[in-house]
């Protein structure tokens, strides 16, 4: 065995999707960033780790300050 499978972790790839769609508030409606973050938030709650919700939160926060 070269490495340990590190496994595929849905919670990190849900925070790439959020960070991405977080650098696009300005461009989209706020309702469709918040309807999305949405969708991907159970993603974060069930899979993810303590790094992956402060993440999110982090996110959260963004979108809330920037796209009020």
């Amino acid at each position: 065995m070269a490495r340990p499978f590190a496994g595929l972790c849905r919670a990190k790839h849900a925070v790439v999707e959020a960070s991405i769609l977080a650098s696009r508030v300005r461009r989209l409606p706020r309702d469709e960033v918040l309807e999305q973050l949405g969708r991907l938030d159970p993603l974060v709650d069930k899979t993810g780790g303590p790094a992956e919700r402060e993440a999110m939160a982090y996110i959260r926060a963004h979108v809330a300050r920037v796209g009020a």
